[in-house]
């Protein structure tokens, strides 16, 4: 059965909207910040799920809405701070829609 991910305002990033139950995210409210915190994601509009696990095969059931959306899974460890490389030396992968295009969100590891 799929993952059931809530997720953690600690993390989110500035223009993130939660949900009061926190199981669904919106991105798009020009100029909303949260408050500085030390796990907070600091300029991009990613955050992370309270539960992680550490190992085994999981998956988890995405609805996603609209011209544009992206998602993505990363570790724990990911750098919050500053701009995010999704490449995955940098701990997060991502998948990424935008019209009628979708591309996952990679670079070079070197």
């Amino acid at each position: 059965s799929p993952v059931d991910v809530t997720l953690d305002p600690a993390t989110a990033g500035p223009e993130v909207i939660l949900s009061e139950d926190l199981k669904e995210a919106t991105w798009g409210r020009p100029g909303h910040r949260w408050p500085e915190a030390p796990g907070r994601f600091d300029t991009d509009p990613c955050m992370l799920g309270r539960e992680g696990f550490t190992s085994g095969r999981h998956y988890w059931e995405v609805e996603a809405t609209g011209r544009f959306w992206a998602v993505g899974v990363a570790r724990e460890s990911v750098e919050r701070k500053g701009c995010v490389l999704f490449k995955p030396n940098a701990a997060i992968w991502g998948l990424q829609k935008y019209d009628e295009l979708c591309v996952a969100l990679t670079a070079p590891s070197a």
